[in-house]
């Protein structure tokens, strides 16, 4: 994965950090709070969410 590709991605997406980690392989990460409390629902959609931000990771940055 290249740079011009990770940043392309970040640039489009409005969470999940893209980067290269120290091995040059391609790294996604999704910040989540979770201090004073989240309700079992919201901690649910955060989950799908974070699943479908993975399915998109995999086909346009990972694409193997």
């Amino acid at each position: 994965v290249d740079w011009e590709t990770l940043n392309g991605w970040n640039t489009r997406m409005l969470v999940g950090m893209a980067y290269l980690d120290d091995e040059n392989d391609p790294v996604i990460e999704l910040p989540v709070i979770l201090e004073g409390g989240v309700s079992a629902d919201n901690l649910e959609e955060v989950f799908d969410y974070w699943r479908t931000v993975l399915g998109s990771f995999e086909t346009e940055v990972i694409k193997d």
